[in-house]
């Protein structure tokens, strides 16, 4: 299946003996609506308040509450992750494979680095820095 354009209106114009300044800067002409009298909504003989819709679509009120709290949450200070490479003993790493496949044998998922932050953060607070 082939797409053929229309030129109908471009041979027209063409035809008509315009410039090509005139044929790039031909603009087709506006459609008319069929009524030329304005649309105006109507008016209900109810206000809007009183109308109930059989279903509606959620139940939010658009109230703010009057009193804000001043209190500014606390934030936690983000720890930002570096990239190490560091040497382990051969043991050591297959001790903290051992603890993550225990950890996913209970359904949980516990990657090794964050054993290994977990570990050091221990080790500092236990020597007190």
């Amino acid at each position: 299946m082939t797409k053929k354009l229309d030129i109908n209106g471009m041979t027209e114009i063409v035809d008509s003996g315009t410039t090509a300044r005139e044929f790039l800067e031909y603009k087709p002409p506006v459609a008319t609506p069929i009524s030329s009298s304005p649309i105006t909504p109507k008016t209900a003989s109810t206000p809007l308040s009183l109308v109930t819709s059989p279903v509606e679509a959620n139940n939010r009120t658009i109230e703010r509450p009057v009193e804000r709290p001043n209190d500014r949450t606390e934030k936690k200070a983000k720890r930002y992750t570096h990239r190490n490479s560091f040497e382990i003993y051969d043991d050591q790493f297959e001790t903290l494979k051992k603890i993550r496949r225990e950890a996913e044998d209970d359904g949980e998922f516990l990657p090794i680095s964050k054993i290994v932050r977990d570990a050091l953060d221990a080790y500092f607070k236990k020597l007190g820095k």
